[in-house]
């Protein structure tokens, strides 16, 4: 599957202008902050891989989650910490800042951290790796690495095994067969190249299986 990662507006700003009237002029801060920052991002492979290195780790993760709850000021977040930690956890602040994940501002007499862009992950399976399988393969890669073997109800029935269509066995073992290729093909690299890398891997497990049967 491919995993991708993207900024999102966080959901606390609804949460803050529908259940704190009396703070509407924060709440008004808030969503220039973070409307400013959408109105003029692009996302670009670079800013993925920082965000996945980021929520990686553990300690920016925690600061993250605590501002998804809405702003709070800088005080409060740093005694959530031990004092042997808050030079640490200073150090995540300015890092979360300097990539445009949260905004420090002052609001009556406080300096506030608040959420500017949450992350969210998907998933989804390439669709092009779906086309690249050649209909005539489609079948014995099925056969070959569908992930639960034909089985037979009871002993009286093994020479009427139940049927499965080509459909049902191609669902159910591609995912498995892709998977293995995808874990050896970088797949952001030239897409072209990748087609190729796919299609002899396809063989090459081919191949491989034809040749243990001739062994046997």
């Amino acid at each position: 599957k491919d995993v991708n990662i993207m900024r999102v507006p966080p959901d606390c700003i609804i949460d803050l202008e529908e259940d704190s009237p009396d703070l509407a002029d924060l709440t008004e801060i808030y969503i220039n902050e973070v409307r400013d920052f959408f109105e003029t991002y692009t996302p670009t492979p670079l800013d993925s891989l920082n965000l996945f290195e980021l929520f990686a780790d553990p300690k920016i993760y925690n600061v993250i989650s605590q501002l998804r709850e809405g702003p709070l000021p800088k005080e409060k977040i740093i005694s959530m910490v031990s004092d042997s930690s808050s030079k640490a956890l200073i150090k995540s602040l300015d890092i979360l800042v300097n990539k445009s994940i949260i905004q420090e501002f002052s609001y009556s007499g406080e300096n506030l951290y608040l959420l500017k862009t949450d992350v969210v992950l998907t998933a989804s399976f390439p669709e092009y790796l779906k086309k690249l399988l050649p209909h005539d393969m489609k079948g014995y890669i099925a056969r070959q690495y569908s992930h639960k073997p034909l089985v037979v109800k009871d002993e009286k029935d093994k020479k009427a095994p139940e049927k499965f269509s080509e459909e049902d066995l191609i669902e159910k073992s591609n995912y498995n067969a892709i998977s293995k290729i995808e874990n050896e093909i970088d797949i952001e690299s030239n897409f072209d190249e990748n087609r190729k890398l796919i299609s002899d891997r396809f063989k090459t497990l081919i191949g491989q299986s034809e040749e243990k049967k001739k062994k046997e």
